[in-house]
């Protein structure tokens, strides 16, 4: 029973570093830099800022989160209204 019980540990740790920690190292840089979006609001271009911890830890999960930081080019002109994320789905 006790090797059993190590052998399916030593499974889940396997899929969980082969699998998931790529997953989440790769999500991660994707998010951590600027994205350009168009503002639904001005029709203009915008540069957002992301919250790439939040993304790479939902990223083993379905669906993602994608959290927008207080950072936007656009910010304090526009009144934003976060629909620039849908973009980036």
């Amino acid at each position: 029973m006790i090797v059993l019980v190590f052998i399916l540990s030593l499974l889940v740790n396997f899929v969980a570093i082969t699998v998931a920690l790529p997953t989440i190292l790769n999500t991660y840089q994707r998010y951590s830099r600027g994205k350009l979006v168009v503002c639904p609001e001005r029709h203009q271009q915008a540069t957002i800022a992301l919250s790439p911890k939040i993304a790479a830890i939902s990223a083993v999960f379905v669906p993602k989160e994608i959290r927008l930081v207080k950072a936007c080019s656009l910010w304090p002109d526009v009144h934003c209204t976060k629909q620039c994320i849908a973009q980036l789905h």
